[in-house]
C-alpha cells in the first residue's frame, strides 16, 4: 500500500501539519486501488503550502509513485496556455526534456485529449502524482483544460494536488478552482499554527526553551510558519534574541533588518498597487477606513476597491466592520521600518492632515506631526488644547495639570490614559521607535501600551510595552508602573495568570511608592481582575475597595465605574447576583452622562445578563439596546456585549442566533483566552452554544482553549474544573463529568458548580439513572435559589419535577418577603433599626449606592413607598428587633 512516511520531529516545515499529512496519505493510498482524484490545498501566503507540497511529493516518489511537479507564476495569468506550457517542463524523476509541448492553436478539447494521453504514456501504468503549486495564477484557458483533465483521469491512478492562495477575486483561475472543488476535489485548508506548535517551532529553531518575551514575539506572527522562521532566524543573527543555559531570551525589542527584507519577499505575490496601499496604511498604526488609505495613496475610492479586496483575499488585511487592519502586526511594523526616512516623514505629514473630517483625534494628529519632523509650536499648541478639551471630563489627571510648564509632551500623557475614548486613547505621542529620546517619551510609550490593552488591542499593547520597558535606566518609575500594568493585562489576556498577578502587584507597589500622581493610573484594577480569575476573591475585594477609596480621594470620573465593574464581576463570580446588580447599577450612577464607555458598556452588558437570570428578558433587551448605543459611540463592542447578546438569544431558545452573536470569538480563544480566564462559566456557555448550533469545530476550539489555559494555571481550581468538565461533556463521558463536579465543589463559584451539576444530571438521566439525577438537580436548584437566579432555578426545578425526584432544599413559600435576596434582607433589618443608608453601607462594607439600589428593589417587591412603611411591614412580620441583633454576614 502506498503511504506517506511519518513526519520527523526535526522537519520544521511540517510541525502541526500531522492531520493534513494524514489526509494526503489516505489520498495516495487510493492510488494503489487504481483510482485517482484531486486535492486542493489552500492557505494564505507564508502558511507553508509549498513546503507541504514538496514533502508529499518526495514521500510519494520514495514509494514508487511517478511525480511531476509544476508551478504557475503571476505572469502566467495574462497569457493563454502560458501556465500549461511551463507547468510540465521536466518529466518528474528523470528530469529530461518536456513532458509535452503545447500548440497554442489547438482547440481546448483536443488539448485535453493530448494531455490525458501524454500523462498516461509518462506514467507507464504506474501510480502518478501531479503537483501544481500556486495554481491560482494559471490562465483561464489552462484552468479549463486542467478541470477537464482532472475529471478525465479519475478512473486512472493519477492524484492531482493543487495549491492555491486566496488572492484577488479578479484572478481568472479562482472560479475554475472553486468549480473543481464543487465537483468532488477534496479541499484541504492549512490553518495558522497553534500556540503549542509555535512553542515547539521556537524550541527547535532556537535549540532552547523560549522565555515568555520570546514566545509573545513569536505569537505575533499569527501562526505563519514563514514569518516565524524568518523572524527567529533574523533575531538570532542580529542578536535580538540570545541563548544561554538552554533558555532563549530577548536582548532588545526591535525588528531585525533581515526580517524586514523577508516581509518584502512575503508580499511579492501582491500587485504593485496593493503593496503601495499597505505601505501607506502602515503609517497609520491603527485600524483604518478605505477612504483614508485611498486619500493618502492618491488612488481614489474606485481605484482602491479592487486593491483592498486583493490584500484581504491574500490574508494580509482583515475587515472589521467599516475598518481594515493588518492581520499580522509584525507585517505592518516591518513595512513601516522599511520606509525611507523622507517618505515616512512625508506620509506622516499627510496623515496629520486627514483632520477632523475623517474622525481623526487631535492627539493622533499631534503624533503624526511630531513624526513628520515638521511640527510647528503654534499648530501643536492648538491641537494639544483640543486634545485636553476632548478628554477633560473623563481624565484621570486633572485639567489644571495638563499643561505642565517646561514639559511640552506632558499634555498628551495627561490627557489620554484610561479615558475610554477609543481614538484618543490610541494615540499618545510616541518618539521615534524603538528608543525613546528621554524619560518623558518612555512614559508616553508605556502609557500608550496600557491604553491599548485596556481597549483589548493586546497585540499592539504587547508590542509597545516591552519597547518602553527596554529603555533601561532612563525609564521613570511612572513609566515602569504603566508598563507593568500593561504587561499584566497582556499576560492575563494570554491566560498566564501567575505572571499577571506578579506584574500587577509590582505595579501597585510602584504606585504606592511614587504617590498621588501615579495612583491616577489605578493599577489595582489589573490586580483585582487577575486575583478574581485566580479565585482569590477576598484579596480582590479588599484591593478593589481600597482602590475605590483612592479614586474618591484623587478625583477623576473615569475610574469610579471601573471599580464598580470589577466589584460587580466579583459578586457575580461569587454567586451574589443581587450584590452584582446593585454594584453595577451604582457604577452606572457614577457615570450618569455615559462619558466613560470603556466601563459603561460592560456594566450594561453585565446588567442585561443579570436581568436574564432574574427572568426579565424585556429589561435585558432594553439594556442591550442601550449598550449598543454606547458601543457605537465608543467605536468598539468588546466580547462582553457579544456574550450578553448570545445569552439573550439562548434564553429565547434561539441557539443559532446566540451562536452567531459570539461566532467571531471562537477562532481567537486559544491565542487570547481572556473571556474564559475572566469568567470560566463562559467556556461552558460557548461550548453549549456551539453544540446546539451544530458547529463541532467551534465546540472543539472551546475545549482546546480552556484545557490549554488550565494547563498554564494549575493552581486555578475553577479553570481546571471547567476544563475537565467541558472535555468530558464534549466526549460524552459521564464518569469524567462526575470527577469534574468533584473538582468544582472545591471552588468559590456556585454558578459554575450549578451548571456542572445540571449537565451531569442530564447525563445521568440519559443513562437511565434518574434518582442520582434528581439529587443533582435538587442541589443545583438550591444553589440558584441562594444566588437569587430565578430563571435558572425554575428551569432546574422543571427538570427535577420531570424526574419525580426528591424536593429541592429550601422553602416553597413564594410570598413577596420570600422574594427578597439575602443582601436585601440584611439592608431591611438595619433600616428597621433606624440606621441611615450611609450607616448601613458602613456596617455592610459596601457603597451607599449599593444600599440605595437594594432599597429600591425592596420597595418594588414589597409594594411600599418609603422607609417608614418598610419598617412597619418588617416589624409586623418579624416583631421588634433588638439593637445589635443584626449582623453584616
Amino acid at each position: 500500500m502506498l503511504c506517506v512516511e511519518t513526519v520527523k520531529a526535526a522537519d520544521l516545515s511540517l510541525l502541526g501539519r500531522e492531520e493534513s499529512t494524514d489526509r494526503l496519505r489516505r489520498a495516495l493510498a487510493e492510488l494503489g486501488t487504481g483510482r485517482g482524484g484531486c486535492v486542493v490545498v489552500e492557505g494564505s501566503a507564508g502558511i507553508g503550502k509549498t513546503k507541504f507540497l514538496e514533502h508529499v511529493a518526495d514521500q510519494a516518489q520514495r514509494q514508487g509513485v511517478r511525480v511531476q511537479r509544476g508551478r504557475a507564476t503571476e505572469l502566467d495569468s495574462s497569457l493563454p496556455l502560458a501556465a500549461l506550457c511551463g507547468m510540465f517542463r521536466t518529466a518528474g524523476a528523470t528530469g529530461v526534456g518536456p513532458l509535452f509541448r503545447v500548440r497554442r492553436d489547438r482547440e481546448p478539447h483536443d488539448l485535453v485529449e493530448e494531455v490525458v494521453a501524454r500523462i498516461a504514456d509518462w506514467a507507464g501504468g504506474r501510480p502518478a502524482l501531479v503537483a501544481v503549486d500556486d495554481a491560482h495564477w494559471v490562465d483561464e484557458v489552462t484552468a479549463h483544460v486542467l478541470r477537464a483533465v482532472i475529471r478525465d483521469t479519475r478512473s486512472r491512478p493519477v492524484l492531482w494536488v493543487l495549491t492555491r492562495c486566496p488572492v484577488g477575486g479578479a484572478v481568472p483561475a479562482k472560479a475554475m478552482l472553486d468549480l473543481i472543488v464543487r465537483e468532488g476535489a477534496e479541499l484541504l485548508v492549512l490553518p495558522p499554527l497553534s500556540r503549542a506548535v509555535v512553542r515547539r517551532m521556537c524550541a527547535q529553531l532556537l535549540r532552547a526553551e523560549p522565555d515568555e518575551a520570546v514566545l509573545m514575539m513569536a505569537e505575533r506572527c499569527g501562526g505563519s510558519p514563514y514569518l516565524l522562521e524568518k523572524l527567529l532566524t533574523a533575531a538570532l543573527k542580529a542578536e535580538v534574541v540570545r541563548v544561554e543555559g538552554g533558555r532563549a531570551f530577548m536582548v532588545e525589542f526591535a525588528l531585525p533588518g533581515d526580517f524586514v527584507d523577508a516581509v518584502e519577499r512575503y508580499l511579492e505575490p501582491l500587485s504593485e498597487r496593493a503593496r503601495r496601499i499597505l505601505t501607506v496604511a502602515s503609517v497609520l498604526n491603527r485600524p483604518f477606513t478605505l477612504h483614508e488609505v485611498a486619500k493618502l495613496s492618491g488612488c481614489g475610492i474606485p481605484g482602491s476597491l479592487p486593491v483592498v479586496k486583493e490584500v484581504i483575499d491574500a490574508s494580509v488585511l482583515a475587515g472589521d466592520g467599516a475598518r481594515l487592519a493588518f492581520r499580522h502586526e509584525l507585517v505592518r511594523e516591518a513595512l513601516y521600518e522599511g520606509l525611507p526616512a523622507a517618505l515616512r516623514a512625508a506620509l506622516h505629514r499627510e496623515a496629520a492632515g486627514l483632520g477632523r473630517s475623517e474622525g481623526v483625534s487631535p492627539v493622533e494628529s499631534i503624533e503624526h506631526l511630531i513624526r513628520s519632523g515638521q511640527a510647528e509650536a503654534e499648530a501643536l499648541g492648538v491641537l494639544l488644547r483640543q486634545a485636553v478639551e476632548e478628554t477633560a471630563d473623563h481624565d484621570p489627571v486633572p485639567r489644571d495639570r495638563a499643561f505642565a510648564p517646561g514639559r511640552p509632551a506632558e499634555p498628551v500623557r495627561g490627557a489620554v490614559p484610561g479615558s475610554g475614548r477609543v481614538p484618543a486613547a490610541r494615540a499618545p505621542v510616541e518618539a521615534s521607535r524603538p528608543q525613546p529620546s528621554n524619560d518623558v517619551s518612555a512614559e508616553l510609550l508605556a502609557t500608550k501600551a496600557q491604553n491599548l490593552v485596556r481597549l483589548y488591542e493586546f497585540a499592539a499593547g504587547e508590542q509597545l510595552a516591552p519597547t518602553a520597558d527596554g529603555t533601561g535606566e532612563r525609564m521613570t518609575r511612572a513609566a515602569q508602573l504603566c508598563t507593568r500594568a500593561a504587561l499584566a493585562d497582556v499576560a492575563r489576556g494570554r491566560g498566564r495568570l501567575d505572571l499577571s498577578l506578579v506584574l500587577a502587584r509590582e505595579a501597585v507597589q510602584l504606585a504606592e511608592r511614587i504617590g498621588r500622581e501615579s495612583l491616577a493610573h489605578h493599577p489595582r484594577l489589573q490586580f483585582c481582575r487577575t486575583a478574581t480569575a485566580l479565585d482569590l476573591f477576598d484579596e480582590a475585594r479588599a484591593v478593589a475597595e481600597q482602590g475605590r477609596r483612592v479614586a474618591s480621594a484623587i478625583g477623576g470620573a473615569w475610574s469610579h465605574p471601573q471599580y464598580h465593574l470589577v466589584l460587580a464581576e466579583l459578586h457575580l463570580a461569587a454567586g451574589r447576583l443581587d450584590d452584582a446588580r446593585s454594584t453595577a447599577e451604582a457604577g452606572l450612577a457614577t457615570s450618569a452622562d455615559r462619558r466613560a464607555p470603556q466601563a459603561v458598556m460592560p456594566l450594561l452588558a453585565l446588567l442585561a445578563r443579570l436581568a436574564l437570570r432574574c427572568d426579565a428578558p424585556e429589561t435585558a433587551a432594553d439594556l442591550l439596546h442601550e449598550a449598543d448605543r454606547v458601543a457605537a459611540r465608543q467605536g468598539e463592542h468588546g466580547y462582553e456585549l457579544a456574550f450578553a447578546r448570545a445569552e439573550y438569544w439562548a434564553a429565547l431558545d434561539r441557539a443559532v442566533d446566540g451562536f452567531e452573536a459570539v461566532e467571531a470569538m471562537y477562532p481567537s480563544l486559544v491565542a487570547w483566552p481572556l473571556p474564559l480566564v475572566q469568567e470560566p462559566l463562559v467556556a461552558m456557555r460557548l461550548l453549549d452554544l456551539a453544540r446546539r448550533a451544530r458547529r463541532p469545530e467551534e465546540a472543539w476550539s472551546v475545549v482546546t482553549a480552556v484545557k490549554a489555559v488550565a494547563a498554564r494555571n494549575p493552581r486555578s481550581r475553577s479553570l481546571n474544573g471547567v476544563a475537565a468538565h467541558v472535555d468530558a461533556l464534549h466526549r460524552g463521558d459521564t464518569a469524567a463529568l462526575r470527577q469534574a463536579v468533584h473538582l468544582l465543589r472545591d471552588t468559590p463559584r456556585p454558578l459554575v458548580l450549578a451548571a456542572a451539576l445540571e449537565d451531569l444530571a442530564l447525563a445521568e438521566r440519559d443513562d437511565g439513572r434518574h434518582e442520582p439525577a434528581a439529587r443533582l438537580l435538587a442541589e443545583a436548584e438550591e444553589l440558584h435559589r441562594h444566588a437569587a437566579s430565578a430563571r435558572d432555578r425554575e428551569r432546574v426545578a422543571a427538570l427535577r419535577r420531570g424526574l419525580a425526584g426528591p424536593p429541592a432544599g429550601g422553602t416553597a413559600d413564594t410570598t413577596a418577603w420570600d422574594s427578597l435576596t439575602p443582601s436585601e434582607l440584611r439592608v431591611v433589618r438595619f433600616v428597621a433599626q433606624g440606621l441611615t443608608n450611609r450607616e448601613v453601607a458602613q456596617r455592610l462594607s459596601v457603597s451607599r449606592h449599593t444600599v440605595d439600589s437594594h432599597l429600591r428593589h425592596t420597595f418594588t417587591k414589597l409594594g411600599v413607598g418609603n422607609r417608614v412603611e418598610l419598617t412597619r411591614a418588617f416589624l409586623a412580620r418579624e416583631g421588634a428587633i433588638p439593637n445589635g441583633a443584626v449582623t453584616s454576614h
